[in-house]
């Protein structure tokens, strides 16, 4: 289980591609709180569904294969393999 924490909304707290220091105001400002997680096994389409029609969904990609890095747009159709 994942420990309870808030989830920020985009609106208020929106994304910038930049280091900076965390605004300790703007820390309690949230959407949702996510208080569990669950995996999903892989390969398991089904089990996918559901799990996106309950919950946010996070994955994880083998983003160090030469494939991805040379990946530019649409689908990607490189090697994939375990993480």
């Amino acid at each position: 289980m994942a420990s309870t924490c808030p989830t920020p909304t985009l609106l208020k707290l929106p994304y910038e591609a930049i280091n900076k220091t965390c605004d300790q105001e703007k820390k309690s400002i949230y959407a949702a709180y996510i208080s569990a997680f669950e995996d999903v096994p892989s390969n398991n389409e089904k089990a996918l569904l559901q799990a996106v029609a309950t919950q946010p969904v996070s994955i994880a990609i083998k983003a160090y294969s030469h494939d991805f890095k040379f990946y530019t747009s649409s689908v990607f159709t490189g090697e994939c393999g375990p993480i």
